[in-house]
């Protein structure tokens, strides 16, 4: 196990979504019932197919981190591409759980507790870091630390699952474009983040985030287009 690193930031402060909630949010039963979850949800097994097209895209043996790993949702793509892994989450349970996953692949791989907003890796250190289902989770301060982070210790690529708020034009391009726009006027997708906690994006701000830090696109998927205006995707980055 690697080292652990602080709930906080530098200065003490708080970003986005309470940090210390997140540490705790997913252990004993809640975790492993996140794990029986996800094996019983359609959505979840398009984003397994979208993530093992993407990893298929990295090169063979690559140095690469997922965080936070989770349950180990990507270590099957990860161990068909034979890379050099790691994963890091906050979660012991997540960690035991993930570990378990590891070993029913007959897989290495290291893990250890820590801190997105603060990765104990050097920079350039990953050939190609991951980060799924936690971006949604914090605001833009929160979103634009742990991006920069994720940057800063992947030398090449990054694979970043965001939801966010697309503009007008491209909801008027897609699937039920009246109600998704009444439903954006109605205010739903704010009622979804008191209700959930999750804090929604608009795309502006994450094309415009990706652009500072050097990021360029090599492939997005569409996982979901929610009935409340939102986007899920899964961005294939390139660092420049």
């Amino acid at each position: 196990m690697f080292g652990v690193a602080t709930l906080f930031g530098s200065n003490g402060v708080m970003l986005g979504m309470d940090y210390a909630t997140l540490a705790t949010k997913y252990v004993g039963d809640t975790a492993a019932r996140y794990q029986q979850r996800r094996d019983q949800d359609s959505k979840w097994r398009a984003e397994d197919e979208a993530a093992a097209e993407l990893l298929g895209r990295i090169a063979m043996g690559a140095r690469a981190l997922d965080v936070p790993v989770g349950t180990g949702r990507l270590l099957p793509f990860m161990n068909a591409r034979a890379f050099d892994a790691y994963g890091l989450d906050i979660s012991p349970d997540m960690l035991a759980l993930a570990n378990n996953r590891a070993a029913a692949l007959g897989m290495k791989i290291k893990l250890g507790l820590g801190d997105i907003r603060d990765i104990p890796f050097d920079d350039d250190h990953f050939d190609f870091v991951s980060c799924l289902r936690f971006l949604n989770w914090v605001d833009h301060e929160g979103v634009t630390q742990a991006v920069r982070e994720l940057a800063r210790v992947s030398r090449d690529k990054l694979l970043l699952g965001v939801r966010y708020l697309p503009p007008v034009h491209e909801i008027k391009r897609h699937r039920w474009p009246l109600v998704r726009l009444g439903m954006r006027a109605l205010g739903a997708p704010n009622h979804v983040e008191r209700r959930t906690g999750l804090c929604f994006q608009h795309k502006s701000f994450i094309s415009d985030l990706f652009e500072t830090l050097g990021l360029q696109i090599l492939v997005q998927r569409h996982i979901e287009r929610r009935i409340d205006g939102t986007d899920y995707v899964f961005f294939l980055l390139r660092k420049t």
